[in-house]
């Protein structure tokens, strides 16, 4: 289950494209990499690890898209393609526990996790959380699980029924029940219908929202690809600053989406920050533009 309080961020979109492949939380490598090291113990090659892990990545964005529903009957029986991936991300009770497979899908079909989409064509996909949240704020979307599981420990009365709470968290799935045991992750009879039953989440927008969250973007753009084609990344001070801002950026731009009043106000004080950080850059140390930088994505992202 504290796993899936980083993975839940990948599944929180309602929309189901190619952006959702690279959606991922903070923490996402923390509890993926563990899985990793013993591969090094059994000797298998860094250069041979590394070229695998990066096919797997490949393939495992251009699945989340609704374009295409698969390649042949033969390659989907074995691989994972869009339409069994699209059933992955479902919040409705068939899709539920289902299609885990990134690249091989016939995993699924060994150890019967496999359910075929178009077994249930008569109800469409819901895409998100079963458990949705109704905004785009970023810090609340990447920690919004872990605040829950803290919650419900600090609920328990006494320091074993605590301890018993965090096995639970660490070795079971998410809305595992402990009076169910016999569900890994809860019994489908207990969750709710999904978004169909809430509605999509789909804030009203204004133009002055919009204009401020094209101008973000396509800054962070420009700063991204100026890195990329220069020898700054050699600095490395100056580097994890670009990273900081362009972190910032996606930060005032989740709540720019989400219609936040708040919003234009971080967007004018992102902008007096690059300004302030431009001049910096001419006459400072780059160690102090990146002290700067940390100062003012804490101050804004903590407001």
């Amino acid at each position: 289950m504290i796993g899936w309080s980083a993975h839940q961020v990948h599944h929180s979109s309602q929309d189901f494209n190619l952006t959702i492949g690279i959606r991922q939380s903070l923490f996402q490598k923390l509890f993926s990499a563990p899985f990793y090291f013993p591969l090094a113990l059994l000797g298998i090659p860094p250069s041979l690890f590394l070229t695998h892990l990066g096919i797997s990545a490949v393939h495992q964005l251009w699945i989340h898209t609704e374009l295409i529903d698969g390649i042949s009957p033969v390659y989907d029986f074995f691989f994972n393609v869009p339409k069994h991936h699209q059933l992955h991300h479902g919040t409705n009770k068939y899709c539920i526990d289902r299609n885990y497979g990134g690249v091989l899908i016939i995993w699924d079909r060994i150890y019967g996790t496999f359910t075929e989409k178009q077994e249930h064509e008569d109800e469409p996909i819901a895409y998100g959380l079963v458990y949705g949240s109704e905004t785009y704020e970023f810090s609340y979307l990447q920690l919004r699980y872990y605040k829950f599981l803290l919650e419900e420990i600090r609920k328990e009365k006494t320091l074993q029924e605590m301890l018993i709470r965090i096995y639970i968290y660490v070795a079971k799935g998410p809305s595992y029940n402990p009076k169910k045991p016999k569900y890994r992750t809860g019994d489908k009879a207990d969750y709710p219908d999904g978004y169909p039953k809430y509605g999509l989440y789909d804030p009203k927008i204004t133009l002055k929202n919009i204009i401020a969250g094209v101008v973000l973007v396509s800054k962070a753009y420009f700063v991204t690809d100026y890195f990329l084609l220069s020898d700054h990344p050699k600095n490395p001070w100056l580097f994890c600053g670009a990273l900081l801002y362009c972190t910032l950026t996606t930060v005032c731009v989740c709540e720019l989406s989400s219609g936040q009043k708040s919003s234009l106000r971080k967007f004018h004080q992102t902008l007096g920050i690059v300004f302030f950080l431009s001049l910096s850059l001419i006459f400072t140390s780059s160690k102090l533009v990146f002290a700067c930088y940390v100062f003012c994505f804490m101050h804004l992202i903590l407001q």
